[in-house]
């Protein structure tokens, strides 16, 4: 099973928190300062309706869905080509990410196992076409600002879904704003810390008879890639169950391994810290940015 995947809302930058506090110890005079611990993320006050996590990314996906199928249903058209699976979502319930993973593995092939396939809709290329216009427009077009209203179905769906979210991401006084956000995660992913966070990891990993993944984002592209890799050969229906049980079998096995890791090495933690203390400076040097961004998200 596929699905369109048009993106647009942006990809996560941080986790939702609804207040930022820093907390720092000296110690005795003549000693080294202790490093400043971040209680949250010194963006969190002025992102807090941009930086969603999980759960609440799936609970817009899920709005979205039913706006899409509403408005396709006025155009005459099923809608059976959902965005995103309603899949489990980690945090969404009362379970720790051992036991989660446990259970839904990374919800990737295993996802697939409780997702119903939507039934197969037979089109016309005319047909097809038509469909296509109503769910997602014309474009934008390269080189001009994002517009939900040149989007069909989806950009209005998703518009309404995210309270406007898409028009104070595409809009270009927060460009320079975003751009640097960005910057500064793709230079913490790849500092010499991150490195070796994720070589404690990995270290962890081995002894867990996993070897060879250098990350945690590695290691559920590898259940991705195996996912793929099934739905590639477009098996018979009735082979179809019988190979998603085993990828999603050593899928969980994986994600247990993964998350048991994490935890034994104190992963996000020491992530977020090495995130939140180079967002520090970003603070500073976009507070006017940031205070207007603030406000424009009411």
């Amino acid at each position: 099973m596929s699905a369109t995947m048009t993106a647009i809302t942006r990809r996560p930058l941080l986790a939702v928190l609804t207040a930022v506090a820093l907390a720092g110890c000296t110690a005795n005079s003549g000693a080294e300062p202790s490093p400043t611990v971040h209680t949250a993320s010194p963006l969190a006050p002025y992102l807090s309706l941009l930086a969603l996590d999980a759960d609440a990314q799936a609970q817009i996906t899920r709005h979205a869905n039913d706006l899409i199928a509403a408005c396709m249903k006025d155009q005459g058209f099923t809608y059976d080509q959902p965005y995103v699976p309603d899949r489990p979502v980690l945090g969404s319930d009362d379970m720790d990410p051992v036991q989660w993973a446990s259970v839904h593995g990374y919800a990737i092939a295993t996802g697939e196992l409780v997702v119903p396939a939507p039934e197969a809709v037979h089109r016309s290329a005319a047909e097809q076409v038509a469909y296509d216009a109503a769910l997602y427009g014309t474009g934008t077009g390269d080189g001009v600002a994002y517009d939900w209203r040149q989007e069909g179905c989806m950009g209005s769906a998703y518009h309404e879904a995210t309270g406007g979210a898409d028009e104070i991401m595409a809009d270009e006084r927060y460009a320079a704003l975003f751009a640097a956000i960005d910057a500064v995660t793709t230079q913490v992913g790849e500092s010499g810390e991150v490195a070796a966070l994720n070589d404690d990891w990995s270290q962890c990993m081995a002894g867990t008879n996993h070897p060879g993944f250098v990350s945690p984002q590695a290691a559920q592209a590898s259940a991705e890639q195996a996912l793929g890799a099934v739905l590639a050969e477009q098996p018979d229906p009735s082979d179809l169950e019988r190979l998603l049980r085993t990828v999603s079998r050593d899928e969980i096995a994986l994600a247990v391994a993964d998350a048991t890791c994490q935890r034994t090495v104190d992963y996000p933690a020491r992530y977020d810290q090495l995130l939140w203390t180079a967002q520090t400076a970003l603070v500073v040097d976009y507070r006017d940015d940031l205070e207007a961004l603030a406000l424009a998200q009411g």
